[in-house]
């Protein structure tokens, strides 16, 4: 799943240890990609 948030900075969080599945910022070349995509 991606969320997308385009209003601010999210700091690396983890969400899972076992899994290893954190919540992080993409980079802003990816961001820029997906909303393109998805507001087509």
């Amino acid at each position: 799943m991606i969320v997308l948030d385009i209003y601010g900075k999210i700091e690396r969080t983890m969400v899972s240890e076992k899994m290893k599945i954190y919540i992080d910022n993409l980079p802003e070349d990816w961001k820029e990609m997906i909303k393109e995509t998805i507001f087509e």
